[in-house]
């Protein structure tokens, strides 16, 4: 489809190809946007691809935090009264890593981040933490990371640094992988300020989770899971999706 409102689409990362784009525009036409991008010209659509995965996450600049007022940010909005806001303000966004391994039949992730998994080092996320909270006050953070948990040991790493470098504050983490903890990682969030997560789980039928989800997770040890960081305090709540094409009425009954 056409909309002549519409200038140009990214397609992917586009942190490069968005900035190449602003020097073009302002007259460098030495810049050549190889892929990344669509546009029309001349009444024909031109698409250039999906862009090339940023592998080192270390070298993009912080974001410009500058331009954000954090008294006003989302402070006055409904977005404050949901669970997955937390109640301390002024919050951070931050993400640590990008892609997902795992193939669950329904996500958009790998269609943007990509399946390979791209992270930032910890002590640099632990510097911008500690950035944040010295110059504008922060005191909570949502980790925005598609899978934060995908590689347990740097996670791990992550919330021992928050707990040794004074940075234990109340932080929550959407679309958890339950399949990716264990009960010390729950011990290390919870003494890092996790105060709570979003389950990824899907469907109550086994079959349904193994078949058509494709989503390597055992009800039971999700249970278990649950139970043990509620127990730490940790507000827990789930996603679900009911109607997959092959899902039975009797199937779609074990998750509601």
């Amino acid at each position: 489809a056409k909309d002549l409102n519409i200038d140009y689409v990214f397609i992917g990362e586009s942190e490069y190809t968005f900035k190449d784009l602003i020097h073009y525009l302002m007259g460098n036409d030495d810049i050549q946007i190889t892929n990344g991008i669509a546009y029309i010209d001349d009444g024909v659509v031109v698409n250039k691809g999906h862009s090339d995965l940023i592998k080192d996450l270390d070298e993009l600049p912080r974001p410009a935090y500058h331009l954000i007022d954090f008294l006003r940010y989302a402070n006055n909005s409904s977005e404050r009264k949901t669970v997955d806001i937390p109640p301390e303000f002024p919050y951070a966004r931050i993400v640590t890593s990008r892609g997902c391994p795992f193939k669950c039949s329904f996500c958009q992730v790998p269609s943007i981040q990509g399946r390979y998994f791209r992270k930032r080092t910890v002590p640099n996320i632990l510097d911008e933490i500690s950035w944040l909270k010295e110059e504008y006050g922060i005191k909570a953070i949502i980790f925005d990371d598609d899978n934060l948990y995908t590689n347990m040991d740097r996670a791990k790493e992550l919330f021992k640094g928050m707990i040794d470098k004074g940075l234990s504050m109340p932080w929550v983490s959407i679309a958890t992988a339950v399949f990716r903890l264990d009960e010390e990682m729950l011990d290390l969030m919870h003494a890092s300020g996790c105060s709570y997560i979003d389950i990824a789980i899907e469907s109550g039928s086994e079959r349904v989770t193994k078949e058509i989800v494709l989503k390597p997770l055992v009800h039971k040890r999700a249970e278990e899971l649950v139970k043990y960081a509620r127990s730490k305090g940790i507000f827990v709540s789930g996603n679900f999706i009911i109607g997959f094409p092959g899902e039975t009425w009797e199937e779609i009954l074990e998750t509601i």
